[in-house]
């Protein structure tokens, strides 16, 4: 007699093939999610103030600051930085830029301190000002200002 064909041994190997690959692809994604490939940076808090007391802390802290400054300081805290990471810090004033910078990330979890001032050592002109901080094509805070003539 002949021999018997079996069917459901031959599709065994692809559904055992089919099921590595779901795992395989919920793996990787997961790995990005979670795992060593997740990206955990973020600014935690960005403020604008006028000064910082001698441990480094923000003083007289607002968006609405008065004539008369000389600087104004861009105080922000960060979490998860990783080792040679900058942010980039550009200044507007009345919507044109007048300062960019990149600052380095020395340490994974820190505060930073910028400064926009005049050279000339002269107050900052009144008007609306503003400030993005971003990092690889990311926006990570955005704030506006005014300095006000009263």
């Amino acid at each position: 007699m002949g021999r018997v064909l079996n069917i459901e041994s031959g599709k065994r190997p692809l559904v055992l093939l089919g099921f590595v690959v779901v795992l395989l692809i919920l793996s990787v994604i997961l790995s990005f999610k979670f795992g060593p490939f997740k990206s955990s940076f973020r600014v935690e808090e960005a403020l604008i103030c006028q000064e910082l007391d001698g441990s480094r802390q923000p003083l007289r802290v607002g968006n609405n600051i008065p004539y008369g400054v000389r600087q104004v300081c861009l105080w922000l805290k960060y979490v998860s930085a990783r080792e040679g990471a900058h942010l980039d810090v550009s200044w507007y004033y009345e919507k044109d830029q007048v300062l960019s910078e990149k600052i380095g990330l020395t340490v994974v979890d820190g505060v930073r301190a910028v400064y926009l001032l005049r050279e000339e050592g002269d107050a900052l002109p009144s008007g609306n000002y503003g400030v993005t901080i971003s990092a690889s094509g990311r926006v990570w805070a955005e704030i506006d200002f005014c300095i006000e003539k009263k």
